[in-house]
């Protein structure tokens, strides 16, 4: 629940964020693709412990690939749609602003 209130302002700029977060997580995810393409190259292919290896640091690198993939999808939506949000609230507030100039009717 929400501590505090913010003003259509201050949402904007913290929405504005999430796109500012998604850019780290996608920096960390091309870091990741390097390990993932340094752990291939380093347990080899030739033999049976570089398999061994393998088996198991392949699923692991492609589950971080995966969340790290999902996590920058979440942070542009979560930014993209509290954008949306305030532009519906900013109209809102103008709209009210309007009808209350304009009250009493004439």
């Amino acid at each position: 629940m929400a501590e505090e209130l913010k003003t259509t302002s201050q949402l904007g700029r913290l929405f504005a964020d999430y796109t500012t977060l998604a850019d780290l997580v996608a920096d960390a995810g091309k870091q990741i693709d390097d390990i993932n393409t340094l752990n291939e190259k380093a347990g080899g292919t030739d033999d049976e412990v570089a398999q061994q290896y393998l088996e198991k640091a392949k699923p692991g690198g492609q589950a971080l690939t995966d969340l790290v993939t999902l996590l920058k999808t979440l942070s542009l939506q979560t930014g993209d749609n509290g954008e949306t949000a305030n532009a519906l609230f900013n109209q809102a507030e103008d709209e009210s602003t309007a009808l209350a100039n304009e009250w009493p009717p004439s």
